[in-house]
């Protein structure tokens, strides 16, 4: 067993780890604080974070080139070359954070008109995008300074940082809803988050790369790289950034801000299934970054295959418990009126992030492969998609048009993989089509058993929030049992997750 492999899937389990707690976390802070906002008001709280998250589109993939330098040999880092390069991708990003902090101040009164928004709900529109824009500036200086532990293969350490800082940022924002504060006091928590945030990474950056200086200069790599990568990768990051935050806008405009909550609500479960296949995915980046050297071969493409395989289970998993206990899960956590407005569009959205699950972990491998034009090619199709539907879909099926129209636009995606087998990885395209054909008949000669026999016995026992999960938990493990028991899983696989849980335990009885 090679220790590059190892590492891998040891990085890709810390990076699971790294979403049960936030999902613990989140699904205790998210009712209350619907609860104590109201639909609209957190409607509104959705769009504000939705608009930070929408200018990191201007992100125009300046930390790509820094990223795969440092994580091709991570041994030059003290070299003036790579110093250099870190240090123009740091006051790059710093640009671009003035420019949306200064655009931002411009924004309160046009937003306001956009969505309808009455004056009661906060106390000052200009100190709320004032913060707003302040959170995006530091969060752009955090960019290339938290690539570092990320291009190291040091997924422990990102880890540890997204624990503690959801943890803060979820118990501050519910005990600010609770004494009676709104909108502005959350705004405010999440601009102390980024300051935390920016300061943890400062100090690790030090810690594991002491020898990396930042310096006034700009190094001539870093315009190459924008040359060579930078476009293509604006578009790649651009076009998906369109896909995931454009329909709350537009939803927003067509179904005011409450609708905005039935949509972010429907969407709030079944992302974690993307969200734990993109922790799970992450650090197969370095791995192909330094494997694109040598090119396409069989342990490459063992790799490739043996990743999304994995991928493919989590998530199936994830879907399948998502589908059985949908309309339970919202009623239990969010309330009747949020469960009967957005139920049937959390159908439409686990096959979405399913999908988009298995196309994280092949965006990996094209961006290690140095293949943009191809991300970008791909990005922009799914993305030219999703808004032509939107506009046609939303204003006749409100939230679950959003739904169909984001489903529908990630169709592409095994298309999109089978492309790679075929041109980046070399393989034989009836072998391939093979093995993808026969993992996908294991996974459906599971799910379908474990959805029937938990619909029809599970699901009348779900009485409660805790009944629920207790049940989805055991149609999880159902799932997993019968997987086992067919003898699917992988013997290689196995004793790396045997490994790994068992020094994870030995280092949590130290810690």
């Amino acid at each position: 067993m090679s220790t590059l492999s190892h590492q891998t899937i040891k990085n890709s389990i810390y990076g699971f780890i790294g979403f049960i707690w936030p999902l613990a976390v989140a699904f205790i802070a998210t009712p209350l604080l619907i609860k104590g906002l109201g639909s609209a008001r957190y409607g509104y709280y959705i769009l504000l974070n939705a608009s930070v998250a929408f200018f990191s589109l201007l992100d125009f993939g300046l930390s790509y080139t820094f990223i795969k330098k440092l994580s091709e040999d991570p041994s030059n880092a003290g070299d003036e070359s790579v110093k250099k390069l870190f240090s123009s991708t740091f006051w790059a990003y710093m640009v671009i954070g003035l420019f949306v902090f200064l655009l931002l101040l411009l924004l309160p009164n046009l937003f306001k008109t956009w969505f309808k928004i009455p004056d009661g709900y906060v106390f000052s529109h200009q100190l709320l995008f004032f913060c707003l824009g302040f959170t995006f500036l530091l969060k752009m200086l955090t960019v290339t300074i938290g690539q570092i532990p990320y291009a190291l293969q040091r997924s422990d350490i990102t880890t540890k940082v997204a624990l503690v800082n959801i943890t803060l940022v979820q118990a501050a924002s519910v005990a600010a809803v609770v004494t009676g504060h709104g909108i502005t006091s959350l705004v405010i928590i999440q601009l102390f988050s980024a300051i935390f945030v920016f300061l943890c990474y400062v100090f690790v950056s030090h810690r594991v790369l002491p020898d990396l200086k930042l310096g006034f200069y700009f190094s001539t790599i870093f315009f190459k790289g924008i040359a060579k990568d930078g476009f293509w990768n604006f578009i790649a990051s651009g076009a998906s950034n369109l896909l995931t935050q454009l329909d709350k806008f537009v939803v927003g405009v067509f179904c005011g801000s409450a609708g905005v909550t039935y949509y972010s609500s429907a969407q709030m479960i079944p992302e974690k299934i993307h969200c734990t296949a993109f922790s799970v995915s992450l650090s197969f980046f370095p791995v192909f970054s330094r494997a694109s050297i040598n090119g396409a071969s069989d342990s490459v493409r063992k790799i490739f295959r043996r990743g999304l395989s994995m991928v493919a289970l989590i998530s199936g998993g994830l879907a399948l418990a998502v589908l059985i206990y949908n309309y339970q899960l919202l009623q239990y956590w969010l309330g009747t009126e949020i469960a009967d407005n957005a139920s049937v569009a959390v159908i439409f959205l686990v096959g979405t992030y399913f999908l988009t699950s298995l196309g994280s972990f092949s965006g990996f491998f094209v961006s290690g492969w140095r293949k943009l034009k191809f991300a970008a090619f791909t990005a922009g199709l799914m993305a030219i998609l999703d808004i032509i539907l939107m506009f046609i879909l939303i204003p006749i099926f409100k939230v679950n048009g959003a739904a169909i129209a984001y489903l529908i636009s990630v169709l592409p995606i095994p298309f999109f993989i089978m492309y790679i087998e075929k041109n980046y990885l070399k393989s034989d395209m009836s072998g391939a089509i093979k093995f993808y054909f026969k993992h996908i008949l294991k996974i459906l000669s599971v799910v379908v058993p474990v959805y029937l026999f938990s619909k029809v016995l599970f699901v009348p026992l779900a009485s409660s929030l805790f009944s629920t999960i207790l049940l989805g938990g055991c149609s999880l493990a159902l799932y997993v049992g019968i997987y086992w028991l067919l003898g699917f899983f992988d013997p290689e696989d196995v004793a790396l997750f045997k490994e790994f849980f068992k020094n994870f335990l030995l280092k949590f009885k130290k810690a």
